[in-house]
């Protein structure tokens, strides 16, 4: 009975890291929100747990002092070192106007899921950031890549329509709004002027990759009109969200609620 108690001890202490790994991972690629990862840290720590009673009571009196610390390693891994507060070398104000917009836009735009919180806390390389839901699984349409290069501009236009003018703030969005529109064209074939061809960008021609430049510039100009346009149109819901963000620093989904109304 004590060899299979053991045996089954050992069996779960082996189970426990997959948790966490797939936890951590799980938030990275951002198909789980921070409260999932607490879930699967907690889950590993009681498995550890119970794993080192099963196996040996004086392992599990040795391990105790030191889940505290598991815990909080796993944690840093996870979200970055603790920051408490927001960093106040950066200019607050247009921080929360940028993660405001971002997560304005998205919030009255029906192609895009809805926000899972947003924050104007650090987080690893990160000032602030915007934490949609999980995407719905169904093939994306043009008109949802163009939301999304939308959604990526968002956090620029919202600056410009606070009148704060522009910063670098934007500039990993522009990456990421550039990539999608070049994937657009390239490879899933949704842009009239070169059509259903996929073309290599490493071996084009340079007359084939100056159209494809002028078609990623049509495309993110016409993405920035358009979310400058819903940002205007709800001018006093990007004010409230960040002032919310200035006051609270993060809000969920709920709290976005009773700010911007039912989605």
């Amino acid at each position: 009975m004590i060899k299979s108690l053991k045996f089954a001890g050992l069996l779960l202490l082996c189970f426990a890291p997959p948790f966490v790994f797939l936890s951590i991972y799980g938030y990275q690629a951002r198909s789980f929100n921070a409260k999932d990862v607490q879930s699967g840290i907690l889950v590993a720590c009681a498995v550890v747990e119970f794993a080192a009673i099963l196996f040996s009571a004086k392992l599990a009196l040795e391990l105790q002092p030191h889940f505290k610390k598991f815990v909080l390693l796993i944690a840093r891994a996870a979200f970055g070192p603790e920051t408490p507060e927001p960093n106040k070398q950066v200019d607050l104000r247009r921080l929360a106007y940028h993660e405001a917009g971002h997560a304005v836009f998205r919030w009255f735009n029906p192609e895009l899921a809805t926000v899972n919180h947003v924050t104007i806390l650090p987080s690893n390389d990160d000032l602030g950031h915007v934490q949609p839901e999980p995407h719905e699984s169904k093939l994306p349409t043009p008109e949802w890549y163009r939301a999304e290069i939308a959604s990526s501009l968002s956090g620029r236009v919202a600056e410009e329509v606070a009148g704060l003018g522009i910063s670098s703030a934007a500039s990993h969005d522009i990456k990421n709004a550039t990539a999608w529109a070049r994937l657009m064209i390239t490879e899933l074939g949704m842009s009239e002027r070169i059509g259903l061809v996929h073309v290599d960008v490493d071996t084009c021609s340079n007359q084939m990759m100056i159209v494809i430049e002028s078609e990623i510039s049509v495309i993110t100009n016409e993405a920035r009109n358009t979310s400058k346009s819903s940002l205007e149109k709800h001018r006093e819901a990007l004010d409230g969200v960040a002032a919310a963000l200035l006051n609270r620093q993060t809000l969920d989904t709920k709290a976005l609620e009773e700010l911007l109304g039912p989605r």
